[in-house]
């Protein structure tokens, strides 16, 4: 059966090997089926706790604008998670998965991402929730597909990267500095600081997280500026001034010339960009 639903502030939408659900703000619980991928994403701009049963209980605290991928594995999964603002829950099933050789990846039995700081995951996430929640008429169930296998492939994306260079096993020093980042973008943050705060050497710091994430701490901290930028200039009517300043930029000027360069729009562009989300039924892309 398709559809879209609504009960006690919780929307969601199925549809043949999917399904989608924007929770209402709380504690919440999923129980991830086996055979079934499920994909978690906190759209807040605040952490939140979570406890994952996967055989062992595995507990922490979810970083804001962060996402989770549990590949289907042959045993259930339970995922509880705190209090947090806006947030969504994929559920995405083998018939949908297994006709294309890209998400098949997400079928192996493999261990799940957790902690993922991806800009494009969030703002696909944004967009979804959007639709989800806030559309004055119900969002059609082919565009919700089409942006739900969309964000399928970025999750085989970002599980690729995963494994040649995994979070889990960032020296402490690195894992505490991208959350340094995560949780900062409104300050200005230089690798001598970032360096300082996680007790290491700037030098030895620069050549560390390159050496686990693949990129330098200024790329890393690019992205989730303009992940941020993006963000709030969908979701908000912030002047962009403002947004120039919560996304840690140093001027209107310059977040215009990093997004332009980064996206391949200005943020007026963006900012339509999500208004047309918001008020259109149709597909996102093409």
């Amino acid at each position: 059966m398709q559809g879209r639903s609504k009960q006690a502030a919780t929307a969601q939408i199925e549809g043949d090997g999917f399904r989608v659900a924007a929770p209402a703000p709380g504690s919440r619980e999923a129980i991830v089926p086996p055979g079934t991928v499920h994909v978690a994403l906190n759209l807040a701009d605040a952490p939140t706790d979570f406890v994952l049963e996967d055989g062992a209980a595995t507990d922490g605290r979810a970083p804001a604008r962060s996402f989770a991928v549990l590949p289907a594995v042959a045993r259930p999964r339970r995922l509880r998670t705190g209090p947090a603002g806006p947030s969504l829950a994929l559920a995405l099933a083998p018939d949908l998965l297994d006709a294309d050789p890209v998400l098949r990846m997400l079928l192996e039995d493999r261990p799940p991402l957790l902690h993922a700081l991806d800009p494009t995951m969030l703002a696909l996430g944004d967009m979804l929730h959007t639709r989800l929640t806030e559309a004055s008429l119900p969002p059609s169930v082919p565009a919700i597909r089409a942006l739900v296998v969309t964000m399928a492939a970025r999750a085989v994306h970002c599980l690729r990267d995963a494994e040649t260079a995994d979070e889990a096993d960032w020296p402490d020093s690195v894992q505490a500095a991208t959350l340094l980042m995560a949780g900062n973008l409104d300050r200005p943050l230089s690798l001598a600081a970032i360096a300082a705060h996680v007790g290491v050497s700037q030098y030895h710091f620069a050549r560390l997280f390159r050496q686990a994430t693949g990129h330098s701490v200024h790329q890393h901290l690019v992205m989730l500026r303009v992940g941020r930028a993006e963000h709030l200039l969908r979701e908000t009517t912030l002047p962009l001034a403002e947004i120039a300043y919560e996304a840690g930029f140093g001027s209107q000027s310059h977040m215009t010339n990093v997004l332009r360069r980064a996206t391949g729009r200005t943020p007026g562009a963006l900012r339509r960009i999500g208004r047309v989300a918001e008020g259109s039924d149709e597909a996102p892309f093409g």
